[in-house]
């Protein structure tokens, strides 16, 4: 009396097969959407680092004893630094209203605040040091 084992076959799901929640397409975005936002946030990080990169070699400079021991180049640095950072910002500024425009869920207000706020900055450092 032997018992044969049943075989259990996987059923191999593909993505065809599996069909995404309603609520998944509801929310979901576009392609357009998404690379709008990844771009509007990239600009907005890079103007960030370029101010943070040209505070740190403000900073560096201010504290050396003796200025003619930085290379020639760190004297022009803080000002290209400021350049990068202007057309990051008025990149992710001029960005701002394509992403509210391409999305369907605007982004929240308090990233679009910081976005702008960051984006404004090097435009502001440039007025107050002219």
């Amino acid at each position: 009396m032997g018992r044969k084992k049943k075989q259990k076959r996987a059923k191999i799901v593909t993505y065809s097969d599996s069909q995404p929640d309603r609520k998944d397409i509801v929310l979901a975005e576009r392609r357009s959407a998404d690379a709008a936002t990844v771009g509007w946030t990239l600009a907005a990080m890079g103007t960030l680092g370029a101010l943070a990169f040209r505070w740190l070699v403000q900073l560096i400079i201010a504290s050396t004893a003796d200025p003619k021991s930085l290379p020639k180049v760190a004297n022009s640095m803080p000002a290209l630094m400021l350049f990068t950072a202007l057309i990051c910002g008025i990149l992710a500024i001029s960005a701002t209203p394509f992403v509210y425009w391409l999305r369907r869920i605007p982004p929240p207000w308090q990233i679009t605040a910081a976005i702008v706020v960051i984006g404004l900055t090097p435009l502001t450092l440039l007025i107050l040091n002219w």
